[in-house]
């Protein structure tokens, strides 16, 4: 009983408390330097119509649609992109998923064809989750 009293005692006030789950920011930003990480953003400025192969691996993608040179990224609920899953071109239209603000598509995929047409002053962060959980995801 003694060990568990000291291995569950209670900090005092103001005392730093280490944790073996604490992980540095700069750890977490070498594993998304190396592409390990829990997440990928690709930012992508959509003034102009295009298209983008991502040979990147993941369980979900969602895009989000901001003011473009928006330190804050403003959203803009009316962007709109298309993506087509396992396809690196978009040779078959029937395979494209239309996504706007925060909808996207849960999935394990090995990559994806993200096609757009232009939209003035608005850019478009797209997350790829490379892990089974997709917390930033709106259901529905």
């Amino acid at each position: 009983m003694e060990y568990r009293d000291q291995r569950f005692k209670t900090p005092r006030q103001g005392e730093q408390v280490h944790s073996e789950y604490d992980i540095p920011s700069d750890e977490i930003q070498d594993l998304n330097s190396r592409d390990v990480g829990p997440l990928v953003v690709t930012t992508i400025p959509l003034d102009s119509a295009g298209s983008m192969w991502l040979n990147t691996p993941g369980r979900a993608f969602v895009p989000y649609f901001f003011v473009e040179n928006d330190t804050i990224k403003t959203r803009v609920k009316n962007g709109v992109c298309t993506v087509y899953v396992n396809q690196e071109d978009a040779s078959n239209p029937s395979l494209g998923y239309p996504c706007k603000h925060n909808r996207g598509f849960r999935g394990s995929f090995s990559q994806v064809f993200i096609t757009w047409p232009a939209q003035s002053n608005v850019s478009m962060d797209f997350v790829i989750l490379k892990s089974e959980y997709t917390p930033w995801m709106t259901d529905g």
